[in-house]
């Protein structure tokens, strides 16, 4: 399992946020990303030190839904992929809920549909919730300002491979909008 490569998002976070939330305008996608590199943070797979399309481990990089590969420019429910009638209730797909739409208990994103995996390839992917899971509660977290970006977050790991922290732009910045 150690050799799987995974994305690092804070976007992550928004998978469970973006269930409720996704595009009303699609950008497409730079035909070249800038790779990232894999990092071992001793951790049960390795981690990107960057966000999908950033240039560096401090800039945004792209935003994207759960479930969509193209970078959005707001958020909201008229153009979700999966969300029937613009309505978070009506879910087509990645839905383990019945009051939030058809349950087809999925939880790992399909290749299609993965944001990583269409945008980086090379074996890269979005985390599981159990390998995120596994990130936020293996990391002493600190806020700090690096290359000038403010609230960029740092990850200690605490059993750390290699004695270098790992920096993560806050990316909290998009606003979700729902009606």
């Amino acid at each position: 399992m150690k050799g799987i490569k995974v994305f690092y998002s804070l976007i992550a976070l928004l998978t469970c946020v973006v269930l409720l939330s996704c595009n009303s305008s699609t950008m497409t996608a730079q035909t070249t990303v800038k790779q990232p590199n894999p990092i071992d943070l001793g951790l049960s797979v390795l981690w990107a030190d960057r966000n999908i399309g950033a240039d560096s481990t401090t800039d945004y990089g792209y935003y994207f839904a759960w479930g969509e590969t193209n970078p959005k420019q707001t958020y909201s429910l008229e153009n979700c992929k999966y969300c029937q009638d613009a309505d978070y209730n009506k879910l087509t797909k990645y839905c383990t809920k019945n009051n939030y739409g058809k349950v087809d208990s999925k939880t790992i994103l399909d290749p299609e549909d993965d944001a990583a995996v269409q945008n980086l390839g090379n074996g890269w992917r979005m985390p599981t919730i159990e390998e995120y899971k596994e990130f936020i509660d293996n990391c002493d977290w600190k806020w700090t300002t690096k290359d000038g970006v403010n609230g960029c977050n740092q990850c200690f790991p605490t059993e750390p491979k290699n004695n270098t922290p790992q920096s993560y732009p806050q990316t909290f910045k998009k606003t979700l909008t729902q009606r």
